[in-house]
């Protein structure tokens, strides 16, 4: 009701140059990625453009209706929250993938434990080193191994679980000392402690 200020019609512009950036932005990512969730996210947008359209054209008297813009709204932010967690969780996912092949082909010996010290797993590095299997460690904590203890790495152990990143100087270890450790063969170990944000 009444005369549309000027300063409406510079927003329709706005809004309308901001819509069609945006539509624009998501095609390209769309053309250059193909993924659903840029799909979905340009479709969102899209839908949203159309309402605020419908609404301008509601506001300006050229048709009677309902004003749909808030609707349009409501469902941008539904499908944006459902499409960007999706992204999350897969990126998650990825991530989580080559930081398990990164340690399952490394050469180097990686044993990742809980914070209550027991194996979580180990690589085939480590299996090779040790001639055993992750299943034989079921019974083992890291802890409470007293070969640890009396060689004076609980210090550097302690440290890790708190969060610094840690080196062990070399000791001789006797794997014989441990049950379930098949190889019982005296070498000499040094290690690198730290807290991996894995989990």
């Amino acid at each position: 009701v009444g005369r549309i200020s000027a300063w409406f019609h510079i927003g329709v512009v706005a809004a309308l140059t901001v819509f069609g950036f945006e539509l624009y932005a998501l095609g390209v990512l769309y053309r250059r990625m193909r993924t659903r969730t840029v799909l979905f996210m340009a479709l969102a947008v899209g839908v949203y453009a159309v309402t605020s359209i419908q609404g301008i054209l509601v506001r300006l008297s050229l048709i009677d209706f309902v004003h749909l813009g808030p609707f349009g709204y409501l469902i941008l932010v539904i499908v944006m929250s459902v499409v960007l967690s999706y992204e999350t969780q897969h990126r998650l996912r990825t991530s989580e993938s080559r930081f398990r092949s990164l340690v399952e082909q490394s050469p180097f010996s990686i044993q990742m434990l809980s914070p209550d010290g027991r194996t979580l797993t180990v690589n085939a590095a480590w299996e090779r080193l040790w001639g055993v299997k992750l299943e034989a460690l079921a019974d083992y904590n890291i802890l409470e191994d007293q070969q640890l203890i009396d060689k004076g790495i609980m210090p550097f152990l302690d440290l890790s679980f708190a969060g610094e990143a840690t080196e062990t100087p070399p000791v001789i270890y006797n794997s014989a000392d441990n049950p379930g450790r098949a190889r019982p063969l005296p070498r000499p170990l040094g290690t690198c402690l730290y807290v991996s944000n894995q989990g």
